[in-house]
């Protein structure tokens, strides 16, 4: 079950969260031009545009592990790139907000939230032993795509406009159909799921599970956590140049420094998570202090400096947080129960930061 053809799958999970979190990263910048083009519309108008493309990226939890259960990662991660996909293509002719949101925000943000979950049960199910390691490396690509992607889109957004960024977005995602070819399922887990005895029907939301204090719990605290989480990648550019006045170069930087501190995070959540099993719990609280803290030193900045080593810390603490996500769920309710407990747990993040984003702006 260790290792083997489980490697290619974490790196094919590596690639399609690069590009899926790199373009939701770029939302602050996307913001900053939106900003610019539709000022009659304001902050709070156009912030929907990230908070549903961040939001329906979680909230459609439930229904995508109703599809994974019923087909696989695979067929559930490529109509899921396909369909955003089309969402950015789309969103090239847009010409207001309000177009905006309902095909970059909406049916983009749902082709997302169709590509996500699988990307964490796949590696769970080709790994046991170094599960948290290889889960915290495929997360990790996120934190990779956050670094590498801003600049990139800053510069498309400068040199050629917002409607050749989206053109651009199209084409990396396309890219996401053929890496998700590569999420073969794991054969035993396949042999175990065609035996009789061992199956079971497939629902769209265990209802039981909400009678569970201890998942009741967990998804208090993630929601908590999540309303926020959006916030400083959606906003912190463009506080930077207004608060701070920096330049928007430098203020994009801000999150390629979130970025690069969430990829290593996320390995080192996953590498700590093999290491300390035994008090994961304990350390995804550290994780969550440490970004609360690091939260109020952003507004307590008064240059720049002092915001990037915020912002890193940032991008760190959380990203080890929720590279520790699913590993935690597979140890409270086991592997079987992972697709379950982890959708509904998306589907609490993806309402907390719906309203997080909009409320922040």
């Amino acid at each position: 079950m260790e290792g083997g053809y489980g490697w290619i799958v974490v790196l094919a999970t590596f690639v399609i969260n690069a590009i899926v979190q790199g373009l939701i990263a770029s939302s602050g910048i996307l913001l900053n031009v939106l900003l610019d083009q539709f000022k009659h519309d304001g902050k709070a108008k156009i912030g929907w545009i990230p908070s549903l493309l961040g939001g329906l990226l979680l909230a459609t939890g439930p229904l995508s592990s109703y599809l994974v259960e019923r087909y696989s990662c695979r067929f559930v991660t490529m109509i899921g790139a396909l369909v955003a996909t089309c969402g950015c293509f789309i969103s090239y002719f847009a010409k207001s907000v309000t177009q905006l949101i309902l095909t970059y925000g909406i049916i983009t943000g749902f082709g997302f939230g169709l590509m996500y979950l699988p990307q964490t049960i796949i590696v769970a199910e080709w790994f046991r032993e170094k599960r948290s390691t290889a889960t915290g490396v495929g997360l990790s690509g996120s934190g990779f795509g956050a670094f590498v992607i801003p600049p990139i889109s800053q510069y498309i957004l400068r040199e050629y406009g917002w409607h050749s960024y989206f053109l651009a977005a199209a084409v990396a995602v396309l890219f996401c159909v053929f890496f998700g070819l590569l999420l073969v399922a794991n054969p035993d887990l396949q042999v175990e799921k065609r035996n009789p005895a061992s199956s079971r029907p497939v629902q769209f939301i265990s209802w039981s599970l909400l009678k569970d204090t201890s998942f009741v719990m967990f998804c208090v605290s993630t929601g908590l956590f999540s309303g926020t989480y959006r916030v400083p990648f959606s906003f912190l550019p463009d506080y930077s140049v207004r608060q701070l006045q920096t330049s928007k170069s430098q203020a994009a930087y801000l999150l390629s420094y979130l970025g690069f501190a969430s990829f290593l995070g996320r390995l080192l959540g996953g590498f700590v998570g093999d290491s300390f099993r035994h008090r994961r719990f304990l350390i995804i609280l550290v994780f969550i202090m440490v970004s609360g803290l690091s939260v109020v030193g952003m507004g307590l900045s008064d240059n720049y400096m002092e915001l990037a080593l915020c912002s890193f810390g940032y991008g760190a603490a959380s990203g080890g947080r929720v590279a520790l996500n699913a590993i935690i769920l597979a140890d409270l309710f086991g592997l079987a129960a992972l697709s379950q407990t982890f959708g509904l747990v998306c589907l609490v993040q993806g309402v907390s930061i719906f309203f997080g984003t909009p409320i922040a702006g």
